[in-house]
């Protein structure tokens, strides 16, 4: 990688500590005042402790998107609906700067889960939602469709670089920047902070203005990501991961992915095949290995969770009613973990142990039925610890 000029360099070391602000943005954004950027461009940094958001990550914000968070709107600025969500959530929402943020919106949406009102909204106003990293994704849906299998294919093909380089590249950091940022200086800032070269940025990105930013962290790959997406632009590696040259979105990203079904999987291929023409399947042992664009990934993922969804009796209490045949017992509890009410813990549990398959054929269930039908079988049990279940030895 070639040095970086000095003024570059001293960029990159300045303003640290930038004040809150929700990360919902469109086009229209201070429109009136838009002037050619200043000499010193303020970078990209990390956010002052002080009055920021906690948002969720990881585990815990798959979880909350899981529960219920309906919304009543009456001519209400998409920005400001968002924004309020995302604040009370505290759920990083990232509104796509093709979008007019202005835009009044109506809706009155039941106790769905905040995953499914999200996309409810987007749905009302022709666009679409999507997970790049720990953010939701809010803009077009040719985008939405493709942005989350664009970054993970830039994140696995880093395989290919240096050990230690890569890893600092998908190592999530805090991200920010203040009011009247360009674009432009965005990425610059992000190329400073991983010591990036960026190719094209002045072809690709023209001059625009982006209100004050707060994200939770990101890595390299999920932020370039995210500011590339409202551009229409995407990345792609040179120079052994050392570059990075901006290009045209693609038009359609296909990614290959494992489903670990065990001895149904043939059946399971078969059907497949059927309802994605479009998509190359094959099986190999209990795994169904699947090519297919991002959509098509996320009907399956769909297909295979409500195969194995739980019952829900009258009385309210959730039940199971799961048929399963030789399948891995890890697989089944990462299932049952998705349950919002499921705070899933491993104690000393061997790994080699939640390989193993089991079989199941439980009618109306309890979690704890559940849990002891599927850890006898491998010879692990589970306890109670608050709201947590351990999962542990005999």
């Amino acid at each position: 990688m070639g040095d970086r000029s000095a003024e570059t360099s001293k960029r990159s070391l300045a303003a640290l500590g930038l004040a809150l602000s929700v990360p919902l943005w469109g086009a229209a954004f201070d429109s009136a005042i838009a002037q050619p950027p200043a000499q010193q461009p303020l970078p990209v940094g990390d956010v002052s402790p002080g009055g920021t958001i906690d948002y969720r990550t990881g585990a815990e914000l798959r979880k909350h998107l899981a529960l219920p968070a309906g919304v009543s709107w009456s001519e209400n600025p998409l920005r400001d609906g968002l924004g309020r969500l995302a604040r009370d959530h505290r759920v990083a929402i990232f509104l796509d700067r093709r979008i007019d943020p202005g835009r009044p919106v109506s809706a009155a949406v039941d106790a769905r889960s905040l995953s499914e009102t999200l996309r409810d909204l987007a749905n009302r106003l022709g666009l679409d939602v999507c997970m790049v990293g720990d953010v939701v994704y809010f803009g077009p849906s040719d985008t939405a469709a493709d942005l989350s299998a664009l970054a993970s294919l830039r994140r696995h093909e880093l395989a290919k670089a240096e050990r230690q380089f890569a890893l600092a590249l998908i190592r999530p950091k805090p991200l920010a920047w203040p009011r009247l940022t360009p674009p432009r200086d965005i990425v610059a800032g992000l190329a400073d902070r991983y010591r990036i070269e960026v190719h094209d940025a002045e072809k690709h990105l023209p001059h625009d203005l982006w209100p004050e930013v707060q994200l939770p962290p990101v890595s390299f790959v999920d932020g370039l990501s995210l500011v590339l997406a409202g551009f229409g632009k995407a990345f792609v590696w040179e120079d052994g991961g050392h570059a990075v040259r901006l290009i045209d979105m693609p038009g359609r990203v296909e990614t290959t992915e494992r489903y670990e079904i065990g001895p149904s999987s043939a059946a399971l291929a078969e059907q497949l095949q059927r309802m994605l023409p479009d998509a190359q399947v094959k099986v190999e042992g209990g795994v169904v290995i699947v090519r297919a664009s991002a959509q098509a990934h996320q009907e399956i993922r769909r297909a295979i969770a409500a195969a194995h969804a739980p019952a829900q009796p009258s009385e309210g209490r959730k039940v199971y009613t799961l048929k399963v045949e030789n399948a891995p017992a890890g697989a089944i509890l990462k299932s049952l973990a998705q349950q919002p009410e499921v705070n899933l813990r491993y104690d000393t549990a061997p790994v080699e142990r939640l390989r193993r398959t089991v079989s199941l054929d439980l009618k109306n269930a309890t979690l704890e039925q559940t849990l002891k039908a599927t850890l006898d079988q491998v010879g692990l049990t589970f306890r109670r610890e608050g709201d947590a279940i351990v999962v542990t030895e005999r």
